[in-house]
């Protein structure tokens, strides 16, 4: 009974949240008070999935070198690999080695209390570095393909790589050339608080090893046998699998078994989830690796590595043994991903074919690889895991182990969150700003949700040089008891001032965690939102600004997308808080009694950028614009002789985009000769779905044109006759400015945001009611409108003047 009732409590998610979920919860509380244990090392290799390695290699010496027997040694792995880590340790005679399944308490507790971490990869999102920790990331391999900022459709979701990377105090790199790719792709320098170590991979000592090749071979009686290792790379992603390249794959082993003679075996290492799709029990000549031989172990006792793009041929070149590149899908593997090194490069034969393969697994070496193994192994050798714990644990450095220092260039570390990097006025007018900036003056980084910035890397490929980001990934990682105030603070079932004192730590801690201690001199909340990161970014121990982009009075009585006690104390906290015109300055002190720490920081306006993407090609972006018109309509009727009014602006509420369209159906009815265009970056509660229902009810519909979602709206912009802005509040009205540059006239409602700029530069102002927007419109058409008079050089001169003033 008892047994039954110990099974069912396992199956339930009660069990789930006690074994995982509450240990992460209690890790930031061991993390505090939990002593370092000196004699404790914790090894982990791919977040627990595999025993195979650099760990292996410095876990075997760590238990066969008396000189370490003082140690307790750990190893991280998963609750379904525990009994494979058992019986390889068993089968290689390694005792000693306590395994922790990763999340659970006993994991937590000596992450967050042991002296040495040794990690192939990363620690998960919720790691914290503790002071007097020694911490060494040895990275699984020399690149081929491209990493960091250099992933293609992967770039936005590094941070946690490289806050691992920062707080690192050892980056052991096998050859300059990963180390310099590394800090670079993952923009290290002036942030990273250790140093960059060249050594020889604790993997490949396995290849100095003569004896221990024959001595496999005699196990599996494969002598005389001709013996290839053939590992590609796994083609597709975890979720994602490319049934077509797969399929492919396939097809070329069952081909390639055929055509082996008898005395040739090949032995395949594939992907864990790639495996379970291929059946060795219907080859003679191709089998499996042999489980319970580490990976490098087992490779040493072949006679020929076969590859395709995987970066193992930098580390079996050490053999001095042939590395062939069947490379039978090339340009299909490539058409998204980058690369470091074109393969014509390399001095391995790369062969397409079956047969071209067969002619080199049966030809000897026949290329000179000695500039090759001089560039990329230079530091292997055997001892290279003695001489990597002995310089970590003791101090120690042997002459095959050189210490690169990471750059710092001593310059202002300025980090600005833009938040999710939307189309929209926030995220345009943050780009503009990094392109005005001197980078030669300070180092920027921006800072984004990982999660949410998927859609946008465009953003981030087109960043200005020397502009650099740093990701926010994984969540708040809070003891249960705080987490449930956390979560009633979010619903309003809190009060804010108890709240941020009782959960000062974990502010601190919550900075850690995402940047990894990174040193910061000025941090900048630009986006402006988001509760929490408001609130952390008040908490930065450096000169702090948060800026104000719109009346936010206005934004919570009408989408109560923001809090009074958040912005309160925020306004209150942040060194500067910055206005982007002085419109908004009287409902942003509505928050505060005193607003000394205001301060104007207007939005800076890239008139060269906004020439030139008005020049671009009228198009849809495939697959995400949405419009009620096709675009070759739109094209015709933007040629033609109609007077087509544009108005550029997000599908939100209080753009009242409605007003606007009953507005024109009213000038309409008196013209019907007029077109008017509605473009909005995203929608808000399906507005841009209404508004194309709703027009349709018009006698207007089939001259209004909405459209959702363009990277580049400017063509159309330029192509119209009129520019109108009809909100009922804004921060500043950046479209007005692009409609300018543009040679469109432009009408504002007379609010709070662009009222200033506009009286400032004999801009048109109506009034923010229907009949105003009306006679906007009307003026619009008839010609009515002068051109603004803005001297942008001298405005945007000031208003770099004005964000240089708060960074101090």
């Amino acid at each position: 009974m008892i047994k039954k009732l110990i099974k069912f409590w396992k199956k339930t998610s009660y069990y789930k949240f006690w074994l995982y979920t509450w240990p992460k919860r209690m890790y930031t509380k061991w993390f505090a008070k939990l002593p370092i244990d000196d004699k404790a090392i914790l090894l982990e290799a791919q977040h627990g999935t595999e025993i195979n390695g650099n760990m292996f290699y410095l876990i075997k010496e760590l238990r066969t070198n008396k000189a370490y027997e003082d140690y307790k040694v750990y190893m991280t792995c998963r609750p379904g690999n525990k009994a494979k880590f058992e019986e390889t340790f068993e089968a290689y005679g390694i005792e000693g080695v306590n395994l922790l399944i990763l999340s659970t308490k006993e994991y937590m507790k000596v992450l967050a209390s042991a002296k040495y971490l040794f990690n192939d990869n990363t620690f998960l999102p919720f790691y914290l570095k503790k002071e007097g920790q020694v911490y060494l990331n040895t990275w699984h391999g020399t690149p081929l393909k491209t990493l960091g900022k250099g992933i293609k459709n992967a770039m936005h979701g590094i941070g946690n790589a490289q806050k691992n990377f920062v707080c690192a105090d050892y980056l052991l790199y096998p050859n300059e050339y990963t180390m310099n790719h590394m800090v670079e792709d993952y923009m290290l320098e002036n942030i990273a608080k250790g140093e960059s170590v060249l050594a020889g991979y604790p993997r490949n000592t396995a290849f100095y090893n003569a004896e221990r090749g024959a001595q496999i071979r005699e196990e599996l009686e494969l002598e005389g046998k001709k013996i290839y290792a053939y590992m590609p790379t796994w083609r597709g992603s975890v979720g994602n699998i490319d049934q077509k390249a797969n399929t492919y794959f396939k097809y070329y082993l069952y081909e390639l078994d055929k055509l082996l003679d008898d005395d040739e075996i090949i032995y395949l290492n594939l992907h864990p989830i790639a495996v379970k799709d291929v059946d060795f029990n219907t080859f003679t000549h191709i089998r499996n690796f042999p489980a319970l031989y580490e990976t490098y172990d087992f490779m040493n006792c072949a006679d020929c590595l076969i590859t395709d793009y995987s970066s193992v041929f930098y580390d079996y070149a050490v053999t001095g043994k042939k590395c062939i590149l069947f490379t039978f899908d090339q340009e299909e593997y490539f058409a998204d991903r980058g690369v470091y090194k074109p393969l014509s490069e390399l001095p391995f034969p790369n062969v397409k074919t079956l047969d071209e393969l067969l002619k080199e697994l049966r030809s000897p070496k026949n290329y000179d690889d000695t500039a090759f193994l001089q560039e990329y192994c230079a530091y292997d050798c055997p001892e290279a895991s003695k001489y990597i714990l002995d310089f970590v644990l003791f101090g120690k450095k042997a002459d095959k182990v050189k210490e690169v220092p990471i750059k710092d260039n001593g310059k202002k570390n300025v980090l600005m969150y833009l938040g999710n990097l939307d189309q929209n006025g926030i995220t345009t007018s943050g780009v503009n700003l990094l392109n005005s900036l001197d980078t030669s003056e300070c180092n920027y980084y921006i800072s984004f949700p990982a999660d949410k910035a998927k859609d946008h890397q465009d953003t981030l490929a087109n960043l200005p040089e020397g502009v650099n980001y740093f990701p926010v990934q994984g969540i708040f990682n809070l003891p249960y008891l705080k987490m449930r105030m956390w979560q009633k603070f979010n619903k309003r079932k809190f009060p804010i001032k108890p709240m941020m004192k009782l959960m000062d730590k974990e502010w601190e801690y919550e900075i850690q965690r995402i940047y990894g201690g990174i040193r910061v001199d000025d941090a900048i909340q630009f986006n402006g939102y988001e509760t929490k990161i408001i609130l952390l970014y008040s908490k930065f121990d450096c000169n702090t600004s948060i800026y104000v982009h719109s009346d936010m009075v206005k934004e919570i009585e009408l989408k109560d997308n923001q809090r009074w006690d958040v912005l309160g104390y925020a306004y209150k906290k942040y060194d500067n808080v910055a206005l982007v015109t002085e419109d908004i300055r009287e409902s942003t002190a509505r928050f505060v009694k005193k607003t000394d720490n205001f301060r104007i920081a207007h939005n800076m306006i890239a008139y060269d950028e906004i020439v030139r993407r008005g020049e671009g090609e009228i198009a849809f972006d495939e697959g995400v614009t949405e419009s009620n018109k096709e675009l070759d309509e739109i094209k015709e009727i933007l040629a033609g002789d109609s007077k087509v009014l544009v108005s550029v602006g997000r599908y939100s509420p209080e753009k009242d985009h409605k007003r606007m369209i009953d507005a024109f159906n009213k000038v309409w009815l008196e013209n019907n000769n007029t077109y008017f265009v509605i473009i909005g970056g995203i929608q808000r509660d399906g507005i841009y779905d209404e508004l194309c229902e709703y027009v349709e009810t018009l006698p207007c519909g089939n001259n209004v044109i909405l459209i959702l979602s363009m990277t580049n709206p400017l063509p159309i912009v330029k192509a119209c006759d009129g520019f109108i802005l009809a909100s009922h509040y804004e921060g500043f009205g950046l479209v007005i400015v692009e409609a300018d540059i543009l040679g469109l006239p432009a009408v504002s409602t007379d609010i709070t945001g662009p009222r200033t700029f506009m009286q400032k530069n004999n801009g048109t102002l109506v009034e923010n009611t229907f009949d105003g927007v009306v006679e906007g419109m009307k003026m619009l058409i008839d010609g009515k409108v002068p051109m603004l008079t803005t001297d942008y050089k001298k405005y945007n001169e000031d208003a770099l003047e004005e964000f240089k003033a708060l960074i101090r």
